[in-house]
């Protein structure tokens, strides 16, 4: 997927919050894939805060797939920032595996 335009990066963090485990996890990876190459610091920071909170969504279609929140720590690791690398190293110490 190309990068979108700026303006449309609001409804791509809006839709983190899909019902729909595949939008979830397909809009996940991609605001990974966009805030890597994101030069705008406020959009990259909304990304990096959106991504944070779907470490809470432990959903996934079977045991043996990767959960939500492993697709949101896996974002922010591609994202490579120092704020985002520090929000993952947190959330493996705190989180349960299933």
């Amino acid at each position: 997927m190309a990068i979108p335009q700026k303006k449309y990066i609001p409804l791509l963090i809006d839709t983190l919050d899909d019902s729909s485990h595949f939008i979830r996890e397909v809009i996940t990876k991609e605001l990974g894939e966009i805030g890597q190459t994101m030069e705008d610091g406020e959009l990259k920071t909304s990304i990096i805060k959106a991504l944070e909170a779907k470490l809470s969504d432990t959903y996934t279609l079977k045991s043996t797939l990767p959960r939500i929140c492993d697709y949101a720590a896996q974002a922010l690791e591609k994202i490579g920032t120092e704020q985002a690398l520090d929000i993952v190293n947190r959330w493996h110490q705190t989180e349960q595996k299933f």
